[in-house]
């Protein structure tokens, strides 16, 4: 059973342009989803997701009675695999926190604190201040696009982020949502 689900409608203006349809016509509509099973997606599960989504992004807390904590990026890998295998079309999406640590989820942020715990502040907060963080921030989701089948990234509590480090926090988030779309997969 899917612990979470949300689903919303997203508008693509780089996929498709507008079209005329006749009322309470859906068709040129691309439906987005976000959820997670803490026991992994079944077959059933992954045919609503296939069946149902243009976007979908996995979220943080997918597969983790499975593979343990913290390995996130290989369990939502291995799901945008298998939405793949079942849909070509939908384009599975990568979740990254813009604001709140997830050192227990994230093999890549528990590696990198290990490294330069200085990317933390207080709170569980990513450190702005620290003029290295927005270099490794980037090529966490970057890696995931390049090297899995995920074709972006859903990028999440970004408000938050003037909320907790001001105003002069937002062109450093802004250059860094910026590097994001360098990545072929993000833009296409």
């Amino acid at each position: 059973m899917i612990t979470h689900l949300s689903f919303s409608l997203v508008f693509i203006s780089m996929v498709a342009k507008a079209q005329v349809v006749e009322p309470g016509d859906w068709s040129s509509l691309c439906l987005y989803g976000y959820a997670y099973n803490i026991n992994g997606f079944i077959d059933a599960e992954y045919d609503f997701i296939a069946n149902h989504n243009y976007l979908f992004t996995i979220e943080i807390r997918h597969a983790r009675n499975i593979y343990g904590n913290p390995t996130l990026e290989y369990a939502c890998g291995i799901a945008a695999q298998e939405i793949k295998v079942n849909n070509p079309v939908c384009r599975p999406l990568f979740y990254w926190n813009s604001n709140i640590v997830y050192a227990d989820i994230y093999e890549s942020i528990t590696t990198a604190l290990a490294e330069n715990p200085s990317f933390v502040a207080f709170n569980e907060k990513f450190n702005y201040e620290n003029a290295d963080f927005p270099d490794w921030w980037v090529t966490v989701p970057q890696d995931q696009v390049n090297n899995t089948v995920l074709e972006g990234g859903f990028i999440d509590a970004c408000k938050n982020v003037e909320a907790v480090w001001g105003a002069d926090a937002m062109p450093i988030l802004y250059n860094m949502l910026d590097a994001l779309l360098e990545v072929p997969k993000i833009n296409t």
